[in-house]
């Protein structure tokens, strides 16, 4: 077996090679710093050993390779540490965002039943839900073998754990990571990543993303986290209850080079720095932002904060990540007229190994299995708009429950294609261009038009925090959240297509909890057709992190 069969042995040759460097840092909330420091760290070597520790723990418990381990605990030192402990002795973990709602929780666990619970005290409370909730009676947590909490859990700490620890045996294709879609559009699917594919996945990252030595960096992606370890990379982690100013004092500590986060938390990040905060975005080398629209108004104020950082947009989706990269310096001037012409978001040229189709979109058909003659008819010309499909090493093959894959995957030969469920279109030189979800666009008496098409454009404006197009009412509406709206702003955004009907402002648009970004147009569209009018009400004031 060589040392990159599984992420364990990767992790332990990291710290092997650099016991001492500390890496991870966990910035502390307001309130938990009043208990103590500032931060919580933990070296490569003393996570090696800790991590170690908890899995003798595990196995003397008989927790195995048949277990899986629901790991509900927030992003933190704590959560890695358990992570490791259970990724060791080959059980894989179970992820499910707390913060996503009971029904989403219920619906996850329903499909994939775990023998192992870890949470915190509060945490445990879910197990009293099985009590009042009949639903939750499909996953019983009060009877799950093993249920503990983190203070229950010994000391796992050993010395020597670096020279003689446990050495896994577990090959590429051995279960490491369950997560879950969104379940946006319907069920939440569950997705299975396997050891070989959590390096593949930190590799290619990594060469995306390429990280220098003394590099720091925050990062509020439990994956992309991952990766920053497997490349011996020290990554800061938010607590949960931490805010933008915690944040912001923390990297200025550990001197911070490099930030990944959500478009949200970076605009946030931007507004304290922009309202007399100091500015510690200027000694940053890298600026990655994703997992939501990544709007142009977003880049030109990270590039001007972060003048001597290569800012990007990332482009992927929970089944294929990363898809495509956008810098911040390459967009030459022209794409704004573009955008405000309603060609969408620019997403830049695929990543290495991906392979990347716009077909004819198909949105509510499946596409099973599809002969190569047949596929090839489906694929559009460059120019043309229709729904992105992807296809590669770093692209999930298929769901646990095989029949999720009907909805999403197309088999065409040997090869997997994932239909991202993304419209866009393609430059002839291969640039993407997003123009939002296939199932959200709106069809008028004079064609369809894809949301991003008008949100982008309306997004130009300064003023505007978020657009979203719906059709509600028996009308074509822009929401546009903001503080206020002059007439002639009003007037401008009318202008940006024929198809609109009116302009309204809100105070706040729903959107998902994950990532507090991407747009949730049914949720928005109940609320339209609930209430027949709106008025400007000032958005929260409040920084904190989602």
């Amino acid at each position: 077996m060589t040392r990159d069969h599984n992420i364990i042995q990767r992790l332990k040759d990291v710290a092997l090679s650099v016991p001492g460097q500390t890496a991870l840092v966990q910035a502390l909330s307001g309130a938990q710093q009043k208990k103590g420091s500032t931060e919580k760290t933990i070296s490569f070597a003393d996570l090696e050993e800790r991590s170690a520790g908890y899995a003798r723990f595990f196995l003397k418990k008989g927790i195995g390779p048949n277990d899986r381990a629901l790991l509900l605990m927030p992003l933190g030192i704590d959560f890695y540490v358990l992570f490791l402990a259970l990724a060791r002795i080959g059980v894989p973990v179970m992820l499910v965002d707390p913060g996503v709602g009971l029904a989403h929780f219920r619906a996850c666990t329903r499909q994939i039943l775990p023998t192992v619970f870890i949470a915190p005290p509060r945490g445990h409370l879910l197990r009293l839900y099985r009590v009042f909730s009949g639903p939750l009676r499909a996953f019983a947590p009060s009877f799950v073998p093993f249920a503990t909490t983190l203070r229950e859990l010994p000391p796992a700490g050993q010395p020597g754990l670096l020279s003689d620890g446990l050495d896994p045996c577990l090959d590429a294709d051995h279960p490491a990571l369950i997560t879950f879609t969104s379940g946006s559009t319907g069920r939440p699917k569950a997705i299975l990543r396997t050891h070989g594919f959590l390096l593949r996945q930190g590799d290619e990252l990594a060469a995306l993303m390429p990280a220098s030595a003394g590099d720091v960096e925050f990062c509020s992606f439990p994956v992309f986290a991952l990766a920053n370890l497997a490349q011996g990379v020290t990554t800061l982690l938010p607590s949960a209850g931490a805010d933008v100013v915690d944040v912001l004092a923390c990297m200025r500590r550990r001197a911070a080079t490099r930030l990944l986060a959500s478009p949200d938390f970076c605009s946030r990040l931007c507004g304290v720095i922009e309202k007399g905060g100091d500015n510690l975005l200027r000694p940053l080398r890298a600026v990655h932002t994703g997992g939501g629209p990544v709007q142009m108004v977003l880049l030109d104020r990270l590039a001007a904060l972060a003048p001597e950082a290569a800012v990007c947009s990332l482009y992927g989706s929970t089944e294929a990540e990363p898809i495509a990269l956008q810098e911040h310096a390459a967009i030459p001037e022209p794409w704004r007229e573009r955008i405000r012409g309603g060609d969408g978001l620019p997403a830049g040229r695929p990543v290495e190994n991906i392979c990347l189709r716009i077909l004819e979109d198909n949105t509510g058909r499946a596409l099973p299995v599809l002969t190569l003659e047949e596929f090839a008819a489906l694929c559009l010309p460059p120019g043309r708009a229709g729904e992105i499909v992807v296809s590669g090493a770093l692209v999930q093959k298929g769901y646990m429950n095989p029949e999720d894959d009907a909805e999403t995957k197309i088999r065409v030969g040997d090869i997997v294609w994932h239909r991202t469920g993304d419209a866009g279109r393609c430059d002839e030189d291969g640039t993407l261009w997003l123009l939002g979800r296939c199932g959200a666009k709106i069809r008028t008496g004079s064609g369809q038009v894809y949301p991003f098409a008008v949100e982008a454009a309306a997004c130009l404006l300064p003023e505007v925090r978020r657009a979203a197009l719906v059709q509600a009412r028996g009308k074509v509406i822009l929401a546009i959240e903001a503080d206020s709206l002059s007439e002639a702003q009003r007037a401008s955004l009318m202008n940006i297509h024929s198809a609109l009907d009116e302009v309204i402002l809100l105070a706040h648009i729903p959107v998902d909890t994950r990532h507090n970004t991407k747009v949730l147009y049914a949720e928005l569209r109940r609320l339209l057709e609930q209430n027949s009018g709106s008025r400007p009400v000032p958005p929260s004031s409040s920084e904190r992190l989602k």
